[in-house]
């Protein structure tokens, strides 16, 4: 049976909008929630379809969209993977059916997790607006996840490697099937992004920041606290062991505690690595996991600095919510967070060498002035250039087009 929560039965609406989606927790998520919440407050109804493998309580789109139609997906017990597949598939016919019966005035299509685009790009008819905010990574970055894996305290077997490998060119060749489906236009969320994707995949698309929750603001009540933040999942590639090398080369007498904020785990050994590797280099370190947006507020309000140590990061929420609390970020200087953070003016941008990450991070430790200076640029240089509202603005003007098109 199909679940469907409607918010509000009886309201006149400006633009009627479907989104579909296929997410788990992580940067993704949030940023459709925050999407569908801006047009949501520009008056317009919002209806979410997904199937029932989807993540319905992170950043739970109930609250701020006007109905979500939960596809219920049937048990596969034999070659489950393939199981999986088959499902997203048949889900995403029947929401690509019931979006054309209603006749929407804009459809957003955005990730799967397990085919990065999802399936319905096959079988929607009319135009619509691809929220894209990564290209397969594990396909087209597997160079460097190999790299990566062989440095890590449990590397792959060959065997392992292998059939990782064939897994993600399987998985690649449907993304690229799928993506060449249906008329319509993307988006990316940074210039970076966006050169991968066209390398990737050959097609135009164009770049639309993501914008800021209210909720993220300084707070000059609250003191700052000898902490600072990495916020990601626990994976190698958000980068939380190379910060913990970092602040081991900062003075044990200024050391800050470091805490690490994960919204899930993708290696579960990884936590347990993170531990032992601070233990080892003298870093204070705790690990928060599923914690509140405003729980994350609060943390960047209360730490000195936000550190972001990520490996290509298509562009990255945390380091844009950081400045608009006032708090400075230290980043590397590759992938997206080029295009967030402002070497000297709302942060430090460095290389990808622990002993240079960790003299910045030392530099904002012991130099109050320019912690402070640099905080409060963040605020005013977020607010000009990272808004939900404009996104919204610029989606409505891209509906607009696609009907007339």
């Amino acid at each position: 049976m199909v679940r469907i929560a409607d918010k509000n039965r009886y309201h006149l609406y400006h633009v009627t909008i479907a989104v579909y989606h296929n997410l788990q927790s992580g940067g993704a998520k949030k940023a459709i929630f925050e999407v569908v919440a801006a047009l949501q407050r520009r008056g317009h109804r919002i209806d979410v379809y997904q199937p029932d493998t989807a993540n319905s309580n992170f950043y739970d789109l109930t609250s701020v969209a006007t109905t979500v139609t939960v596809l219920p997906t049937r048990p596969h017990h034999w070659m489950r993977i393939f199981g999986a597949l088959l499902e997203e598939r048949r889900t995403a016919k029947l929401a690509a059916a019931m979006i054309e019966a209603k006749k929407y005035d804009g459809v957003i299509v955005t990730n799967s997790s397990l085919v990065q685009h999802p399936y319905i790009m096959r079988y929607l008819k009319q135009p619509f607006v691809l929220i894209t905010q990564e290209y397969l990574r594990m396909y087209y970055e597997r160079r460097e996840r190999r790299a990566i894996d062989r440095q890590s305290p449990h590397p792959s077997t060959r065997m392992k490697a292998l059939v990782d490998g064939l897994y993600a060119k399987f998985i690649a060749s449907i993304d690229r099937t799928n993506l060449k489906r249906g008329h319509k236009k993307i988006i990316v969320n940074s210039k970076f992004a966006g050169q991968c994707f066209e390398r990737a995949y050959h097609v135009p698309n164009e770049v639309y920041y993501c914008g800021v929750a209210d909720e993220f603001k300084p707070n000059t009540v609250v003191q700052r606290t000898n902490t600072v933040v990495s916020i990601g999942a626990l994976d190698p590639f958000k980068g939380h062991d190379f910060i913990i090398r970092s602040l081991a080369h900062v003075p044990p007498a200024i050391r800050p505690t470091l805490i690490v904020v994960a919204d899930r785990t993708r290696q579960p050994e990884y936590a347990e690595f993170l531990e032992k590797l601070a233990h080892e280099k003298g870093v204070p370190i705790e690990l928060q996991r599923n914690v509140s947006q405003a729980a994350i507020v609060s943390l960047l309000q209360q730490a000195k600095v936000t550190l972001c140590g990520n490996i290509l990061e298509p562009f990255g929420l945390v380091p844009i919510e950081s400045m608009a609390c006032g708090t400075p970020v230290i980043a590397v200087r590759e992938g997206g967070l080029q295009e967030t953070v402002v070497d000297g003016v709302t942060g430090i941008l460095t290389d990808r060498d622990q002993e240079h990450f960790g003299a910045a991070i030392t530099k904002l430790l012991t130099d109050d002035a320019e912690r402070e200076r640099l905080g409060k640029n963040g605020p005013t240089y977020v607010a000009k250039k990272f808004s939900w509202a404009s996104y919204a603005k610029k989606l409505e003007q891209d509906f607009n087009e696609l009907r007339h098109a």
